[in-house]
């Protein structure tokens, strides 16, 4: 079910704002963790890997991908998906091995496993970033998957300094303007006042990542791109199995002894 923000992201990317969104990702060195990151995510020993991105928008970041097997695009403005199949047709080495999927991160179900998942400009920042997120996309990755995501950084916006003039424009233009249009003006501004409650400090991104009952390995960064200061997360399922003993009664009688072991990823 698709909660407000959810809808609220929806109404947002769509319509003109999708014709207008970027299409490719900026050259400049801002952008260059995210390149490097999905570039080194898809060389595997293995062969070919799969990959999923959560909140994949127009498919700009699809550029970056190469030795591909599956793909699976989701987003939740179907406008945005018009434009990715186009990224995708682009691609030949992508067309035909690519799915894309209008739905929310929260709603997103598949029973498909994948060696990277990845989802930048998204979570904490349009979306939640919460336990049950996190659960969800470590349930798309195979043993030993490669999760890739960013987080705006909460504290990066708690000093920011405005002029008095700057501050009554804002007011102006959140009293006057529907939120949707406020990014032709300011986008920094839009999303100070329409989407900084989504925003988390890195105590806030540790706290969810350890929240989930999957041991993990997982390192976080910072870097600046053009508007955000965002968490740079990267999360990797172990490949360890842990069997859990059950104990069972049976008519009064204790037996403490094993009858089926379950397994779990670690």
């Amino acid at each position: 079910m698709l909660t407000k923000q959810n809808i609220r992201s929806r109404d947002f990317f769509s319509g003109d704002l999708a014709d207008i969104y970027p299409k490719e990702v900026p050259a400049e060195v801002t952008h260059q963790v995210y390149r490097d990151n999905l570039r080194a995510a898809c060389f595997s020993n293995d062969g070919q890997v799969s990959v999923l991105e959560l909140g994949c928008g127009t498919g700009r970041y699809f550029d970056f991908l190469h030795n591909v097997k599956r793909l699976v695009g989701v987003d939740i403005s179907k406008d945005m998906l018009a434009f990715a199949k186009e990224t995708v047709r682009k691609r030949p080495d992508l067309d035909g091995v690519t799915s894309l999927v209008q739905s929310s991160i929260e709603d997103f179900n598949t029973e498909e496993k994948f060696d990277f998942v990845y989802s930048i400009g998204t979570l904490g920042e349009f979306c939640e970033f919460s336990p049950d997120v996190m659960k969800r996309m470590l349930s798309t990755l195979k043993p030993g998957g490669f999760l890739f995501f960013t987080i705006v950084d909460a504290d990066s916006f708690s000093k920011t300094r405005y002029s008095r003039f700057q501050l009554l424009v804002n007011a102006i233009t959140r009293r006057i303007l529907p939120f949707k249009h406020r990014f032709r003006f300011s986008p920094q501004e839009l999303v100070l006042s329409d989407w900084k409650n989504l925003f988390l400090t890195r105590k806030e991104v540790e706290q969810v990542i350890t929240s989930v009952d999957i041991p993990v390995r997982f390192e976080l960064s910072r870097s600046k791109d053009n508007v955000h200061v965002h968490h740079i997360c990267k999360v990797w399922l172990e490949r360890k199995l842990k069997m859990l003993m059950a104990y069972f009664y049976l008519s009064g009688e204790a037996v403490a002894e094993c009858l089926a072991p379950e397994l779990l990823m670690l």
